[in-house]
């Protein structure tokens, strides 16, 4: 991991301390863009499929999905509207 560049560490005495170089948040990203590349063939739909059928999912957290993917797309059109 070193090598690639996610964490640095530093000696003391005969002890290493590692250090995160990226965030969670891009480890994250990362993450979910290999898991949609190998299992998904970059969909995010078929992720979400997958994801809504492998286990029940609760009123509130669809509730929060609707608002996400509602707030998503009002923020691109926003984006995509500038770039006209």
């Amino acid at each position: 991991m070193e090598q690639k560049g996610f964490i640095t560490h530093e000696s003391r005495g005969r002890v290493f301390v590692f250090k995160p170089l990226i965030s969670r948040k891009t480890i994250d990203h990362r993450s979910v863009k290999a898991l949609l590349s190998q299992n998904f063939g970059g969909s995010a739909a078929g992720l979400l499929v997958n994801l809504l059928e492998a286990s029940p999912v609760e009123k509130q957290e669809l509730d929060e999905l609707e608002a996400y993917i509602r707030e998503y797309r009002k923020k691109n059109e926003v984006s995509e509207s500038d770039r006209e």
